[in-house]
């Protein structure tokens, strides 16, 4: 699957990382491209991006849904009782995190 992951901080760059190394082809959006360092040691790349959302097709689907949860919780998602789902729903939309 391509994945973008607008943003190279501590949550995008678990996320980003995580899906590269599960075998995704992952580009990163950020404003200094030449900061590469989000990538690691991963298949990844780093892409330069301004605001794009008022660019974007109209049935393109977005979700911020990560401010809730702890980047710990993404890194390693299993606790006690079992794995994390990390299940998201945007505006009736399912997106399987």
């Amino acid at each position: 699957m391509d994945v973008a992951v607008v943003g190279t901080g501590y949550i995008g760059g678990i996320l980003g990382r995580a899906l590269a190394r599960a075998g995704h082809t992952v580009t990163f959006g950020s404003r200094h491209a030449e900061d590469d360092d989000v990538a690691a040691d991963t298949t990844a790349s780093v892409a330069t991006l301004a605001n794009c959302r008022p660019f974007l097709p109209s049935d393109v689907r977005y979700a911020r849904a990560f401010n809730t949860l702890g980047g710990e919780n993404m890194e390693q998602p299993v606790f006690a009782d079992g794995r994390a789902d990390m299940l998201d729903e945007a505006d009736g939309w399912p997106c399987a995190c």
